[in-house]
């Protein structure tokens, strides 16, 4: 997904991605967004009585959140230097966001994501995709893995 594809939620705001695409179709269980500037927590729609959130500073003032229901879901925040970690595993019952900061990224030798750029991978996508930098990019991936804290699966709409 292209930056100035995501969808702004507030001034400064963008959601990458969630589940549901809009609060109307189901329960909220996550989101994921960027913050250009201080950020102001975004409220969770419909917000359940647990909600865990972790604010993620990314190069270049942009500040990454990430938001779960905490009963449903479990999420984790790496930052990936491309040069150091050529590869990002996933577990099967994961579902990950990669999001590119810094420069420029290369995914699976096909995806070039730039700053802001976000490659979401669940189900039945690669369980190891190889992360590289092109030449002169200085970029950095940060990986946002997030998993059901029970049996239900965790879901998201393109």
């Amino acid at each position: 997904m292209r930056a100035n594809t995501h969808r702004q939620v507030d001034t400064g705001s963008w959601e990458v991605a969630a589940s549901p695409d809009t609060p109307l179709r189901e329960r909220w269980q996550w989101q994921v967004r960027l913050h250009t500037g201080t950020p102001a927590p975004a409220p969770a729609p419909a917000t359940p009585s647990d909600v865990h959130r972790v604010d993620h500073p990314l190069p270049g003032g942009t500040t990454l959140e990430v938001a779960v229901d905490a009963g449903h879901v479990t999420s984790v925040v790496e930052l990936a230097d491309p040069g150091d970690a050529p590869a990002v595993d996933r577990r099967q019952d994961e579902l990950v966001v990669l999001i590119a900061s810094g420069g420029p990224v290369l995914v699976e030798d096909r995806h070039l994501l730039a700053d802001r750029d976000a490659l979401v991978l669940e189900g039945d996508d690669p369980a190891r995709v190889g992360v590289t930098l092109p030449e002169g990019s200085q970029g950095l991936v940060t990986v946002v893995r997030l998993r059901s804290a029970g049996r239900r699966v965790l879901g998201w709409v393109p």
